[in-house]
């Protein structure tokens, strides 16, 4: 039997054992129950995220409640890296929701909610024993948010560097002002940026970004058409860019951009012309949509896709 030592953030939870599918699945061996057991090393009040930085065994444990928690060699520190509670709205959706480390380690970057309810990501310099300068915060964003859910939250440094930052549609239902395919705004987008100030910006734009030299356009934008990519992560091997999109009503989806592909370049991944691969909102395009990898229904196969 081989062990895992898990911290686990909890969400709906399926008892499913069969998906939709809208591609080929994963062919790889799996685990079986009796070759896989949960091991609780830690309890965490608001775990939302974890990260790892480079040269660095420690856990970073991210609470929605404004402070980042590390494990270190299996046991809990009892001192928090960072604690920002004074500076964000928590509760629902809303919080402290992502956590990315620079390539180097140095620097952190945070996607939290503020006291105004609108998504800030911001920069801490690390020093080398993990701890967060508070002095050092410097905000590269700031979305306004025009209701409570939806915030996104996710961070990841990509294979090329760059930060990507996951944003939701801005909330309520339906995509009520249809912001997801609209390249003016930065909401249901997926955000690419490098996070090095320059001449006088907090950051800069790759200029590969594929509305870098668009008119009207956001150039932070990489893709677009998503809901709410509350977790999304690269494939270490390979590069590929996997995104958990959280569904509407009725269809949850798992949206996948191969590196050998452009890893996502522009990609329209449907929000809200579609709900996984089913037409929803008739007023929004339907051209040139990439379609889940894999999709499954609310009821007896699950609820909200919250990571993986």
């Amino acid at each position: 039997m081989s062990t895992v030592a898990m911290v686990t953030l909890s969400a709906c939870s399926s008892s499913a054992n069969t998906a939709n599918t809208a591609n080929t699945a994963n062919t790889a061996p799996r685990a079986t129950v009796d070759q896989v057991q949960l091991v609780k090393v830690a309890s965490v009040s608001g775990a939302v995220d974890l990260a790892f930085r480079a040269g660095d065994d420690t856990l970073f444990v991210v609470s929605r409640s404004g402070f980042i928690a590390t494990i270190r060699d299996g046991k809990l520190d009892p001192e928090h890296v960072l604690d920002i509670a004074g500076d964000i709205l928590a509760g629902g959706e809303q919080g402290l929701l992502g956590l990315a480390f620079a390539s180097d380690g140095k620097h952190a970057y945070v996607d939290f909610t503020d006291r105004d309810g609108n998504t800030v990501v911001a920069e801490f310099a690390v020093d080398s024993a993990g701890r967060f300068d508070p002095e050092s915060k410097r905000a590269l964003l700031e979305i306004d948010q025009p209701y409570a859910n939806h915030n996104g939250g996710s961070l990841q440094i990509g294979p090329d560097g760059f930060l990507y930052i996951g944003m939701g549609d801005g909330g309520a239902a339906n995509d009520p002002e249809r912001r997801s395919l609209d390249t003016s705004q930065l909401l249901g987008k997926i955000l690419r940026i490098d996070p090095n100030p320059d001449d006088g910006s907090p950051y800069t734009i790759p200029a590969d970004n594929p509305f870098a030299n668009v008119d009207g356009a956001r150039a932070e934008i990489w893709a677009t058409g998503v809901r709410n990519p509350w977790r999304f992560s690269f494939d270490r091997s390979t590069g590929d860019f996997w995104i958990a999109d959280v569904g509407q009503g009725e269809w949850e989806e798992i949206n996948v951009a191969w590196a050998d592909q452009g890893g996502g370049r522009g990609a329209n991944f449907g929000w809200s012309a579609f709900e996984g691969t089913h037409r929803f909102n008739d007023d929004q395009s339907a051209d040139g949509v990439t379609m889940p990898i894999f999709e499954y229904a609310h009821g007896d196969q699950g609820c909200s896709i919250s990571g993986g």
